[in-house]
């Protein structure tokens, strides 16, 4: 029965599993909300947008080690804004923000965005449209929950119950 379930679970399209209400920063919002965010949400990545929605980059709150730490130290790849000198504090999300390793367009087959996670070590990641527009989040978890939803091993399971990343929206 399990076999059956996955196999099931395995053709969906990844557009039954995003959580379409998640919260996210644009790569204006000054550092001391970003901070606020990770602190009310108990994340540990928040994706970055621009004024358009557009997804431009993720804060991971290792990232937040960089407000930490001379730039000259910080290897070329983590840094994504301008850090002049080690009295400089950035003053945005665009400047500590990273870049996403792998994204899900709307639509994906669930097996190519398992096979995604699996190759880039995920337990979640950002779902865009066809214009690079935010759209949701996929967490691996709405995915074994539906699993186990579809065999019954868990009937009272609910979609969200274990994602990380949830909220009301854009905030």
């Amino acid at each position: 029965m399990i076999h059956d379930s996955i196999k099931q679970v395995r053709k969906k399209s990844i557009t039954d599993f995003c959580y379409r209400r998640f919260v996210s920063v644009c790569k204006d919002t000054l550092i001391e909300e970003v901070l606020k965010k990770f602190n009310r949400l108990h994340s540990s990545i928040l994706p970055v947008v621009d004024n358009e929605g557009k997804l431009v980059g993720k804060i991971r709150k290792s990232d937040l080690m960089k407000l930490f730490v001379d730039p000259k130290d910080i290897p070329e790849e983590h840094i994504a804004g301008a850090c002049i000198d080690f009295g400089y504090i950035a003053l945005r999300a665009s400047e500590i923000m990273s870049k996403y390793g792998a994204v899900a367009d709307e639509g994906m087959p669930v097996h190519k965005a398992a096979l995604m996670m699996m190759k880039h070590h995920l337990t979640s990641m950002p779902v865009v449209d066809k214009n690079n527009k935010l759209v949701g989040i996929l967490c691996g978890d709405s995915i074994i929950e539906e699993v186990l939803r579809i065999t019954g091993n868990n009937p009272g399971c609910k979609k969200g119950n274990l994602c990380p990343v949830k909220g009301r929206g854009k905030e």
